[in-house]
């Protein structure tokens, strides 16, 4: 039969200390690595909420452009004085967060809005026009009003407008 001694081995002091230190290093090193991360990440996060506010913005503004078009083409006259609820058939509409489009119809404008609900949505989102004096003719381009030319003198003026 054989029997196992075992003996605790004795670690000089020297050695333990090292030891010691090294455990502290480790420490430090993690206690920097930490620190340093906390930050990072934060600013990752908020990077990554910036970039989501800017692209539901963006699609906002695309909903909204084309919305525009189509009022000025004619369909403002679809609607009343006062503000309504505006639906939209943009497929794009599914990406955006919750929130509202709305119409304000007043005497001389039309105003298109998406108004999203809470913050870091990428913040509201309007075009208007004016309502035209007169119905739409073959020479008005992309439905705005005769251009006026708007000169620094009379010579520049009477030029522009001939």
């Amino acid at each position: 039969m054989v029997t196992l001694a075992f003996r605790p081995s004795r670690v000089p002091f020297r050695s333990r200390r090292q030891a010691g230190s090294l455990q502290v290093d480790l420490l430090v090193a993690m206690a920097i690595l930490v620190i340093a991360l906390i930050p990072l990440t934060t600013a990752i996060r908020q990077e990554q909420q910036m970039c989501r506010g800017h692209y539901y913005r963006a699609v906002a503004m695309g909903i909204v452009d084309g919305e525009t078009e189509i009022l000025r083409a004619g369909e403002w006259q679809a609607f009343e004085l006062g503000e309504h609820e505006y639906s939209v058939t943009a497929q794009a509409g599914e990406q955006l967060p919750a929130g509202a489009f709305t119409l304000t119809r007043t005497e001389t404008t039309i105003r298109l809005d998406w108004i999203p609900e809470g913050i870091g949505n990428g913040g509201r989102v309007f075009r208007e026009f004016l309502i035209p004096d007169q119905p739409w003719s073959s020479h008005h381009h992309c439905g705005q009003r005769p251009f006026k030319a708007r000169a620094g003198n009379k010579a520049e003026s009477s030029l522009l407008n001939a």
